[in-house]
């Protein structure tokens, strides 16, 4: 493989970077011109809104002496007095055309004003893709600049190892989405044509019987491609890692009945993406793995953010075991978890301890630095 061109990564890092920021100028100035389109068109519904209701007002008003003049005119009629009769008709005649008018008028500012509100909604739709698009490109100019900000003796180091775990993390998905919702999945198709032909052959308590294994089979298949997504694209990231975490907590409460504590200290959390990514997914896998591999049955969290730095404790009741003799057997297997973890926490310049004995739980501690650049 030919020897990385660092003097080239950066003048990459350089030209995507003006890019984005170019682009970033633009969507803010189409963002600034759709929000006073916006702004004028609730304006005029608020206006078309409000001759809506003096029209009606108009309107119940006109009816109310529409109907007196009718009343007049009866009476007149029945009484006999032309003049009264004659002059009651015409009150009609006009209050009636009156009335047609301002039926018509509301017709028109009724629908103007659906037409305002479909408008409405769409510039709201608009500056809402706006946002979003501006906070993908900022974040994607924050991860080019932290790039850039590495000391050229380091990149080497962290460039490969970065590259590494990305092509195992991938290969460690790939197995299991195969062994995991890929085989249930084709159960589940297994199931279904078993139930058809039970079906045809008028087989109906079967049939159901296999249509209930089928609920099952796609039931635990939806969980485990909801936690594939969890790891991928962690919700709530966005808002902060403590409420990335909170939403993994209750998603590991539900899906694998045990007890998750979670204490939470500080304040400020946001912090660059690639710092928030890590943490979860470094955290992610310490309770992953003192549920499937540690069979535990109560977990606590403890997340505290201080000036200089990040720390969590993540402690189970599970099995526990012997920390380095699993390091070992994880190289020779070409299993991910630990590794993954303590890679993960180098790249970020933190530090990661184990402590477990079999029989006795483990605790993982995390401290990551939040001024270092990497």
């Amino acid at each position: 493989m030919p020897e990385l061109s660092f003097n080239r990564i950066d003048n990459i890092f350089n030209d995507v970077s003006s890019v984005l920021s170019g682009g970033l100028d633009e969507l803010s100035k189409i963002r600034m011109e759709e929000y006073e389109r916006y702004i004028e068109l609730k304006d005029r519904y608020g206006s078309i809104q409000v001759e809506v209701e003096e029209v009606l007002e108009a309107n119940e008003s006109c009816s109310r002496q529409c109907q007196k003049a009718r009343e007049l005119l009866v009476s007149s009629a029945r009484s006999g007095d032309e003049a009264v009769e004659k002059e009651a008709y015409f009150q009609v005649e006009h209050l009636m055309k009156m009335r047609g008018s301002l039926e018509e008028r509301e017709k028109n500012l009724r629908s103007m004003r659906d037409y305002l509100a479909r408008e409405i909604k769409r510039k709201e739709e608009t500056l809402k893709k706006t946002e979003e698009l501006g906070s993908r490109f900022r974040m994607a100019i924050e991860i080019i600049d932290t790039g850039r900000k590495v000391e050229t003796p380091e990149k080497d180091g962290v460039l490969a190892a970065a590259v590494a775990m990305a092509e195992r993390e991938g290969l460690h998905l790939g197995r299991e989405l195969h062994d995991g919702p890929a085989q249930k999945f084709g159960g589940a198709v297994l199931s279904v044509d078993l139930a058809e032909q039970y079906l045809i052959s008028g087989m109906t308590e079967k049939a159901l019987s296999e249509l209930r294994c089928l609920r099952n089979i796609v039931e635990d298949a939806d969980s485990e491609v909801r936690a594939f997504l969890m790891r991928l694209n962690p919700p709530g990231i966005e808002k902060g890692v403590d409420v990335a975490l909170e939403r993994l907590v209750a998603q590991m409460e539900k899906r694998y009945g045990i007890d998750v504590g979670m204490a939470v200290d500080g304040t400020g959390w946001q912090m660059p993406v690639y710092l928030k990514s890590n943490i979860f997914k470094i955290i992610y896998q310490a309770m992953v793995n003192a549920v499937k591999n540690g069979r535990a049955s109560r977990i606590d969290l403890r997340v505290s953010m201080g000036k200089d730095s990040f720390r969590a404790v993540v402690k189970d009741d599970g099995r526990g075991f012997d920390v380095h003799k699993a390091k070992l057997e994880a190289e020779s297997r070409g299993c991910y978890g630990i590794n993954s973890m303590e890679e993960r926490t180098s790249l970020v310049g933190g530090s990661l301890t184990i402590e477990s004995q079999p029989g006795r739980g483990t605790t993982v501690k995390l401290v990551i630095p939040l001024k270092r650049e990497v």
